[in-house]
C-alpha cells in the first residue's frame, strides 16, 4: 500500500459532508476535515474573527450576501489530535433537508470538495489513528442491529481484536527469531534450538487462530444476520405469522388470495441474533403477471435463504399449489414445515408431507416462542455462515495453514529454512488483518462500502 501517496493527497484537500440521515429532524451535522478547514468555517459564520479549538460556539449561517441562512452549534478540533488526523469542524444545523444542504454548499463554494464513502474513516486509517479492523468497526457499529452486535463492533473499534492479532504476531516473531539465528549461526554454541518447545509454541498459536476463526465466524453472524424467509400458497397465514413474530401489523391480511405481491422484510432479535424476517407472495399457479412475478421473488428468496418456514394450511387437503411449493423445497434441509389454522378442524394429509415440526393458529401471540425456539435451535446446530466471503477469516486461515506447514516442516526435520519462510508467510496474513500490509484495491473495497460522512 503506498500510504504516503494517499497521505499527500488527502493533505492538499478539505472535505465535507452531512454525517446525519437526511430528511426531517431536530438536528442535522456537517463535518469538515482538512487543512483549510478553520479557514471555511470563518468564512460562513457570522459573529467571530477567531476561533479556538476544542470550544463549543454558538452563531450564525451566513451566505455571500451576509443572509442569514441558519442558526448553528459548531466546534473546531487541531490537527493531529482528531479522528481523522487533520483539521476538523462539526457544525449542527436545524435538521430538515434544505439548510443541510445550503450550509454544505457554502462550504463547498469555499474551498472544500464533497466527500467519499468512508473517507473520513480512511484518513483516520492512513494517518494511523486506527488500524483496519477499527476502521471497519466503525460501520459495524452504524449496521448493528442489536445490542449484542454493537457491544462487539465497540470492543473491535477500541482496539481488543488488534490487540489479540498484535500479541500471536509477538509470539511468531519470537519463533521466528530462534529459527533465523539457527540459520544465521549453526555452529554457535550460545544458540540452542529445543525443537520440541518450538513445536509446542507452534502448536498453541495454531490452537488460538483456531478459536479466533470460531469467534469470528459468530462475529459473522451478528454482523450479518440470518435470513428467514416464510413461505406458502395464498391464505396459510404467512401475512399473519410475520406480523406476530414482527410484533407488529406490518403486512396486510385479508382473505383475498394473492394480497402479498411482493417482498416485506423486517428485522427481530432472537437472543441477540438480528434475523431478517421476510414475508412472500403466496405460491401458486395464477396467470396474474403481477402476481406471477412476485411468486418468481418467492422462488428467489428461497434459493438465497437462511431458513425457510413452509406453511401448510391445516384445516385444507394438500392441493396442486401446495404440491408446487413443495417441489420448490423438497431438496432443501434448510426448512420447517409448519401447520397452520390449528385452531380448526385438521383436514390436511400429514403421510404426504416429510415432517412436520410446529401447529401454530397464526393468531395465538404466544407463537413468537415457539417459533423463534425452531430458529434458534437450527442456528446453534449449523454453521450457517461458514461460506461467507469474509477478509477477517481468509486471512486467519491462511496463516493457520502456513503454521501447519510449518509445524510438519519442523517436525519432520526438512529444513528450518522452509520453516521460516511459512512462518514469515503467517505473520504477512495477519499483518494484512489490520492494515499494516494491505493493498490499495482491497482498501478501496472496504471504504467504498461505508455511508457518506464516516
Amino acid at each position: 500500500m503506498n500510504a504516503g501517496k494517499v497521505f499527500l493527497q488527502a493533505n492538499t484537500e478539505t472535505i465535507s459532508a452531512i454525517t446525519t440521515p437526511i430528511g426531517i429532524g431536530a438536528i442535522s451535522g456537517i463535518r469538515i476535515s482538512g487543512s483549510k478547514t478553520r479557514r471555511i468555517v470563518l468564512k460562513i459564520i457570522k459573529k467571530r474573527k477567531r476561533i479556538l479549538a476544542n470550544r463549543i460556539y454558538h452563531d450564525f449561517v451566513i451566505d455571500g450576501n451576509c443572509n442569514v441562512i441558519d442558526e448553528i452549534i459548531f466546534f473546531f478540533r487541531k490537527a493531529p489530535n482528531t479522528y481523522t488526523g487533520f483539521d476538523e469542524a462539526e457544525i449542527f444545523t436545524h435538521g430538515g433537508y434544505a439548510i443541510p444542504e445550503l450550509v454544505l454548499n457554502l462550504i463547498i463554494e469555499n474551498g472544500a470538495r464533497i466527500a467519499e464513502r468512508g473517507e473520513f474513516t480512511q484518513r483516520a486509517f492512513i494517518n494511523g489513528k486506527i488500524d483496519l479492523l477499527q476502521a471497519e468497526s466503525v460501520m459495524d457499529i452504524v449496521n448493528a442491529k442489536t445490542r449484542e452486535a454493537a457491544r462487539n463492533a465497540i470492543n473491535i473499534l477500541q482496539g481488543k481484536y488488534s490487540m489479540e492479532i498484535k500479541e500471536i504476531k509477538d509470539q511468531l516473531l519470537y519463533v521466528l527469531t530462534i529459527i533465523d539465528a539457527n540459520i544465521d549461526f549453526p555452529e554457535d554454541e550460545d544458540i540452542y534450538f529445543d525443537s520440541i518447545k518450538v513445536l509446542n509454541r507452534i502448536g498453541n498459536i495454531k490452537e488460538k487462530l483456531q478459536n479466533m476463526i470460531k469467534e469470528e465466524e459468530c462475529t459473522r453472524l451478528m454482523k450479518r444476520g440470518v435470513n428467514v424467509v416464510i413461505v406458502g400458497k395464498p391464505n396459510t397465514g404467512k401475512s399473519s405469522l410475520f406480523n406476530t413474530l414482527m410484533l407488529e401489523e406490518k403486512a396486510i391480511v385479508t382473505d383475498v388470495p394473492g394480497t402479498t405481491r411482493d417482498i416485506i422484510e423486517g428485522w427481530i432479535n432472537i437472543e441477540g441474533i438480528p434475523v431478517l424476517l421476510k414475508d412472500t407472495a403466496g405460491i401458486r399457479i395464477t396467470n396474474d403477471i403481477v402476481e406471477s412475478v412476485g411468486i418468481e421473488k418467492t422462488k428467489n428468496e428461497i434459493k438465497n435463504s437462511d431458513i425457510i418456514l413452509a406453511l401448510f394450511d391445516g384445516s385444507n387437503k394438500l392441493n396442486g399449489d401446495d404440491k408446487l411449493l413443495l417441489s420448490l423445497i423438497e431438496k432443501k434441509n434448510n426448512l420447517f414445515y409448519i401447520l397452520t389454522k390449528n385452531d380448526i378442524e385438521k383436514k390436511i394429509d400429514i403421510s404426504k408431507l416429510k415432517r412436520f415440526d410446529a401447529r401454530i393458529d397464526t393468531r395465538d401471540h404466544t407463537i413468537p416462542k415457539h417459533i423463534n425456539k425452531l430458529i434458534l435451535s437450527y442456528i446453534k446446530n449449523n454453521n450457517i455462515v461458514i461460506n461467507i466471503p469474509d477478509r477477517i477469516i481468509v486471512r486467519i486461515k491462511e496463516a493457520l495453514k502456513s503454521l501447519s506447514k510449518s509445524h510438519s516442516i519442523l517436525y519432520n526435520k526438512e529444513g528450518l529454512e522452509l520453516a521460516s519462510f511459512e512462518i514469515k508467510n503467517a505473520i504477512d496474513k495477519l499483518s494484512n488483518i489490520t492494515g499494516e500490509i494491505t493493498s490499495d484495491d482491497i482498501l478501496n473495497n472496504i471504504f467504498s462500502s461505508f455511508c457518506i460522512g464516516k
